[in-house]
């Protein structure tokens, strides 16, 4: 497993053609929306007519993609053919992932490095694309840590069933690139992944990463969310569609959107107590921040939630019954008066409850799940979030039960 399939004599020349060309910031922008793209379409392969598209709307002309291992836009439109095209590309994606970072909010930048994490291992894995290769000399410090807290989700997952050689592929990636990080941070997830990991190729692997050196205190775990509570299926929440409610809460969440208004939480297990940090945002600043700290022993409940949007499930119920009963209405008339038309129209009806139903549950599947913390001390919920990841939640979870037996 190899992180760049450049030539070393190249990268210096690389990663100055990705940060001082003309038109640096444009074409980086560019490369970042095409892997992106690729990677989440889960193949390299893109049409001329949507390249173009993505250039006009990055204000690329042809001219401004000439650099010096090739014009970038031929490159891409062509594919890369050499080492040093496929390097060129990356590069310039990973400093389009900087760039972007540098202008998003604190819930954005854990969203954005995520998906890059993800899609890193994808292009690093199965195509000759390598973009870690560039993430330790193209990310500012902020930016490594919060790419840092993102791969350490992928050294959680459990690797049960058929996905245990993707999960173990992955994990081992994840480590190497860890290892080339100069920063605590990232030997500290090596420990946690040689003290806890499910899979012992992967502790194996995390324990040869760290060396003879000793190993860092894995205290200190965090989970990063939104204030907020998941959305819950019940009575109550079916009511709220058919009243409109959620109309009005999305054009709250738009306005609070527009103003910059964010509610963010970090929650931070130590040895005896859980510390929780909330930040309020508006207009891009700090308007408010409060620090509280929870004694292991004071914790009475510590849950983690994972739900799929409710409208997706209630529409597509409601097509598939609405088709069936249809369906079996027409099909008694068309029985009872020789009519093939209507028998035709039954049919129909109910292939379209079906299909509904299937696209609503697939649509509601493909979406990210939506995962909650919460957290009780003296029958009181002291912690709610939302948009967590369900992995971290669910190790903290564990950690904070382990801790308090």
């Amino acid at each position: 497993m190899t992180l760049s399939p450049a030539p070393t004599e190249t990268l210096d020349t690389l990663l100055g053609e990705a940060q001082g060309h003309e038109a640096s910031s444009r074409l980086s922008a560019l490369c970042f929306d095409v892997l992106s793209h690729n990677a989440e379409a889960r193949s390299l392969a893109s049409s001329r007519r949507a390249l173009r598209l993505r250039a006009a709307a990055h204000r690329i002309s042809r001219a401004d993609a000439d650099t010096m291992f090739g014009n970038v836009l031929q490159v891409l439109e062509r594919g890369p053919e050499s080492a040093n095209e496929w390097s060129m590309i990356a590069a310039f994606a990973v400093r389009g992932l900087e760039l972007k970072l540098s202008v998003s909010s604190a819930s954005e930048r854990r969203e954005l490095v995520e998906r890059f994490a993800r899609h890193g291992d994808w292009l690093e894995l199965a195509t000759p694309y390598a973009p870690y290769r560039y993430v330790v000399q193209l990310l500012s410090e902020s930016s490594q840590l919060a790419l840092i807290e993102a791969l350490e989700t992928g050294l959680l997952a459990p690797p049960d069933g058929p996905s245990a050689a993707a999960f173990r592929a992955r994990a081992m990636l994840r480590i190497q690139l860890l290892a080339q990080f100069n920063q605590d941070a990232a030997r500290v997830v090596i420990a946690r992944a040689a003290e806890s990991s499910p899979d012992v190729a992967v502790v194996a692997a995390a324990r040869h990463a760290l060396g003879a050196e000793p190993a860092p205190s894995t205290e200190g775990f965090e989970l990063r969310g939104d204030v907020g509570r998941v959305a819950r299926l019940s009575i109550w929440r079916v009511l709220q569609y058919m009243l409109g409610i959620p109309l009005f809460v999305a054009l709250f969440r738009a306005i609070s959107y527009a103003v910059g208004l964010e509610r963010n939480v970090m929650v931070r297990l130590e040895s005896n107590a859980v510390h929780v940090y909330r930040e309020t945002w508006l207009f891009g600043r700090v308007v408010r921040e409060s620090d509280a700290s929870y004694a292991l022993n004071d914790i009475e409940c510590a849950t983690r939630e994972v739900s799929m949007p409710a409208f997706q499930v209630l529409f597509g119920a409601v097509a598939l019954a609405l088709g069936v009963v249809f369906s079996v209405i027409w099909a008694s008339d068309s029985a009872a008066r020789g009519d093939s038309s209507l028998l035709m129209s039954a049919g129909l009806v109910l292939v379209a409850g079906v299909g509904l139903d299937l696209l609503f549950t697939g649509w509601g599947r493909l979406r990210k799940e939506r995962a909650g913390f919460e957290m009780f001390v003296d029958n009181e919920r002291v912690v709610a979030l939302r948009k967590v990841d369900p992995e971290r939640a669910q190790r903290l979870v564990e950690q904070i039960a382990r801790r308090r037996s």
